[in-house]
C-alpha cells in the first residue's frame, strides 16, 4: 500500500486528540504534547481551521515543523518591512531559527501541523498584534502550566 494512501486511512486531526482552543484566540486549536522546563522545549500540534490562522508572533529560538494533514500558510515580516510567503504541504519538514514575525495558517482547506520548539532561555515566543508590538512574552513556563491543567 502507498504512503498516500496509508495517510487517507489514519487522518489525525479528530483521532482521540484532546483539542483547546488558544485563549480567545479563534481559527485554530492547539494541543501541548511534552514541555521539558529544564531543556526548554515545548512539542505540540497546531489544528487551523480552513482558511484559519493565529497571530503574529517571533520566536526566540530553532522551531522544527512537520505538516501532518492539509497545508501550512506563512507570511513573514522581516526587519526591512520585506513580506515573504510561504506554503507547505503534508509531509514538509521545515527548521527555522527564529527572528521574524510572522503569522501562520492553514489555508483553505485547514491543516494540522506539529511543532518543536526550544530555546536557550525561558522565553520563548512574543505574541504581537497586527502592527507587530508585542503584546505577551510566552515563557515554557507557561506552556507547562498549560499543559499540567489539560
Amino acid at each position: 500500500m502507498s504512503a498516500q494512501a496509508n495517510a487517507e486511512r489514519f487522518p489525525v486531526t479528530d483521532r482521540d486528540i484532546a483539542w483547546k482552543p488558544f485563549g480567545d484566540y479563534e481559527g485554530f486549536d492547539y494541543r501541548i504534547l511534552d514541555v521539558d522546563v529544564k531543556r526548554r522545549t515545548v512539542e505540540m500540534m497546531l489544528r487551523f481551521e480552513p482558511d484559519g490562522e493565529c497571530f503574529y508572533h517571533r520566536h526566540h529560538g530553532p522551531v522544527a515543523s512537520v505538516v501532518l494533514e492539509g497545508e501550512h500558510h506563512m507570511t513573514e515580516v522581516h526587519d526591512d518591512g520585506t513580506v515573504v510567503k510561504k506554503v507547505r504541504t503534508a509531509g514538509e519538514y521545515t527548521m527555522s531559527h527564529g527572528g521574524h514575525a510572522h503569522i501562520e495558517g492553514g489555508g483553505s482547506v485547514g491543516g494540522v501541523i506539529f511543532f518543536s520548539l526550544r530555546s536557550d532561555q525561558d522565553h520563548i515566543y512574543d505574541i504581537m498584534d497586527p502592527d507587530l508590538n508585542v503584546v505577551r512574552a510566552v515563557t515554557v513556563q507557561d506552556f507547562k502550566a498549560a499543559m499540567d491543567g489539560w
